[in-house]
């Protein structure tokens, strides 16, 4: 089996999704059939090459200034695995932004 992902080094819900498949894959007896290829995927390629915003004021643009610093606290404590719907708890999706 084949399995391409596409992916931005920069995404750090990439950078998660990574860590999940690498965990699923350890778990495979027959690991040696499948081939994981990957691709480079720019999410944001309008963005500037200089860096931008910090998460902390990326999250008070979104949520305000209160979110930033208190929104996302209840899941710190949670473990990786922890999901909703699949999807990590805590996202700019899960809290009405994106």
């Amino acid at each position: 089996m084949k399995i391409e992902i596409y992916a931005d080094i920069l995404c750090p819900w990439c950078y998660i999704g990574k860590r999940r498949l690498a965990a699923a894959l350890a778990r495979i007896v027959d690991r040696d059939r499948i081939q994981v290829v990957w691709r480079s995927h720019e999410l944001a390629p309008q963005e500037g090459k200089l860096p931008g915003l910090t998460a902390a004021e990326a999250m008070a643009g979104w949520w305000g200034e209160q979110a930033s610093t208190s929104s996302c606290r209840r899941h710190r404590g949670r473990r990786q695995g922890d999901t909703a719907g699949g999807r990590r708890t805590c996202s700019p999706a899960a809290h009405g932004a994106g």
